[in-house]
């Protein structure tokens, strides 16, 4: 617990570099992508017998709730966990995308939005890739960190109880000095 409240009080939430990493994320391979889709869609209306988009704004709704979660306030041992499903999620997305681009006729428009979904898939894997072993590596530095922490907060209590065993020996050494300077005293006394 106490090693909890230290990893929360020293972060709240996501660092400002993630959220600007995953924004530009988000409008590299999410919004360039499905606003050129959506216009190629407006194009090919005619085209396409039954557009369905529930299966494309649930997985939408899912990335969004993903990453609401992985931004929360504090430590989240799940964190990697989340954005690796959210990953795996915007694959998803991002190649129904491609499919749904390729359902209607193949005209230039349709090949030069599939090629560009192609790409942005192939992209946001390299940055993924490259964002996963980053995070793997800072779990890594976290868990040294925390069997460090473990080592000196048991390093303390050996001190702690060194300590006290020490202040106590001086306190009963002390007390023995008094009992014998006051036997001296009565003694003389006497």
């Amino acid at each position: 617990d106490a090693l909890q409240e230290v990893i929360d009080s020293a972060r709240e939430g996501a660092p400002p570099a993630m959220n600007r990493d995953l924004e530009v994320w988000v409008q590299r391979f999410l919004r360039e992508p499905l606003e050129e889709l959506q216009e190629h869609e407006r194009q090919a209306t005619r085209l396409l017998v039954a557009p369905t988009t529930s299966a494309q704004q649930s997985l939408i709704k899912e990335i969004g709730d993903l990453s609401a979660k992985i931004c929360c306030k504090g430590f989240n041992p799940d964190r990697v966990k989340l954005m690796d499903t959210r990953s795996s999620r915007v694959q998803r997305l991002l190649a129904s995308m491609g499919e749904r681009c390729g359902a209607g006729a193949p005209d230039a428009t349709a090949d030069r939005l599939s090629a560009l979904l192609g790409e942005r898939l192939k992209a946001f894997e390299a940055a993924h890739a490259a964002s996963a072993r980053a995070h793997r590596e800072e779990a890594a530095r976290h868990g040294s960190i925390a069997e460090r922490l473990d080592q000196s907060v048991e390093s303390l209590a050996c001190f702690l109880n060194d300590r006290q065993a020490t202040c106590r020996e001086g306190r009963l050494q002390e007390y023995k000095r008094r009992c014998e300077a006051r036997t001296e005293d009565m003694g003389k006394t006497l």
